[in-house]
Parts: structure tokens; sequence; C-alpha cells
């Protein structure tokens, strides 16, 4: 897959996007228990991510999220922040990881077993508070239908 230049639409002082794109549905035990809201899962991953698209810009596939990286500098182990999706045909979510050991936040959002993200436009935006850090940009194309994060492992 090709990578795409990284859209960052906004960045705070001592926050920095270091990874994104798109991955494949990782193992139930590598992430936390997943928050459902109907076909959608948020998760935040505890094993890292393994992208498989990089960048903004894929096409949409069955089991493939989109998730990103931030480094929160200042911001100390288990610190919890919000984390708010807008879906670009859909309600935005909002759910609260914790930034890791190593002063990262690595959060995930992917459609349930078995289902692709709809194509569209996805902003993920890491909030303290009120305050926006960072707000990150996907575009998810029409769907490929190439196997590629096939078999399902949630």
């Amino acid at each position: 897959v090709a990578a795409a230049r990284a859209e960052v639409l906004l960045v705070a002082p001592g926050v920095k996007v270091i990874r994104a794109g798109g991955y494949c549905d990782p193992v139930p035990e590598k992430i936390t228990p997943p928050r459902r809201e109907g076909t959608i899962e948020f998760e935040t991953n505890t094993g890292g991510f393994r992208f498989v698209a990089k960048g903004d810009r894929f096409p949409t596939r069955k089991g493939l999220g989109i998730g990103a990286a931030f480094l929160m500098e200042g911001y100390g182990p288990g610190r919890i922040m919000t984390v708010k999706i807008v879906p670009e045909y859909g309600e935005p979510t909002v759910y609260e990881p914790p930034v890791n050991s190593e002063g990262i936040l690595e959060v995930g959002y992917v459609a349930a077993v078995g289902e692709a993200l709809p194509p569209g436009r996805y902003m993920m935006s890491v909030l303290d508070g009120a305050k926006y850090l960072a707000t990150y940009r996907f575009i998810l194309e029409a769907e490929a239908f190439d196997g590629l994060c096939i078999p399902f492992v949630s």
C-alpha cells in the first residue's frame, strides 16, 4: 500500500503525531477491552499498531481500522485524555484512553469483526478537557477487496 502524506490539521506544543495509518484489527489480548457502539469499536492498543497502510489516505477494507500514535510530552503515564472521532457520515464518538508508560497515546477506530469502515473523511482529535491538542484527518476511499486483513482476529 503506497504511503500518503500525513494530514495533521492541528497540533499543540509538546504533542506530536509520530505515526498514523491503517491497521488490521489486532488480536484481543493486545488491546484494552473495546467499547462498542453499533458496528464500531473504540480501541486503545497496548501492543503497538502494525500499520499496513501508512499516512492519511487509503482504501477501506474489511478488518482495517484507522489509528494514530501521539507523543504526549508533559502528560504523564496514566493521564486520561479525550479522543473524539468524527466520521463524515455518522455521529461523533468520544472515549477516554490513558497515556502509556512511554508518554504515548495510541488510539484506533475499527468496524466490528468482518465489517469495513464506510468510505469518507474521519477526523481524529485528542483533547485535554475541552482543549484540542491535535487533530488528524483520514480519508478512506472506496473499499478494496484484496483480503489484506483476513482472517479476522477479534
